[in-house]
């Protein structure tokens, strides 16, 4: 199930300064009290998680396998990001991976991806 545990302890952290009510940002960008935790999978949960990943990475713009230390850090972060996700430990797998692939192809992402040898891409 999709949730953000540091995203809740900071709206609670909030809501105990303030004393009011705060909402933390879920999955699908709807509000959630602080105390909610998403008791459900959402419908479309793998295309979610799938937008979510690409975002981040893309955030960082990966158009290039790095070339010192600190690019490889940001690459090695990132694709630590998606490891998870894509294990079947993790309650996710394959559907995720499928979700992933498809994503990023809509994304126009793959072939960037596929470039730098980026993760799952690699193997592409």
């Amino acid at each position: 199930m999709a949730y953000f545990p540091s995203r809740q302890a900071t709206a609670r952290a909030i809501a105990e300064i303030t004393g009011e009510r705060a909402d933390y940002p879920g999955l699908d960008d709807e509000r959630r009290h602080s105390q909610q935790i998403p008791q459900i999978p959402y419908s479309n949960q793998n295309l979610l998680i799938a937008r979510h990943a690409l975002d981040i990475i893309e955030l960082v713009n990966i158009n290039r396998r790095p070339t010192n230390e600190q690019q490889w850090r940001v690459f090695s972060s990132h694709e630590s990001f998606i490891s998870p996700l894509e294990s079947t430990d993790a309650g996710f797998g394959i559907a995720l991976r499928q979700s992933l692939l498809k994503e990023a192809e809509q994304q126009k992402l793959s072939l960037p991806l596929e470039q730098v040898e980026f993760s799952i891409w690699r193997a592409l």
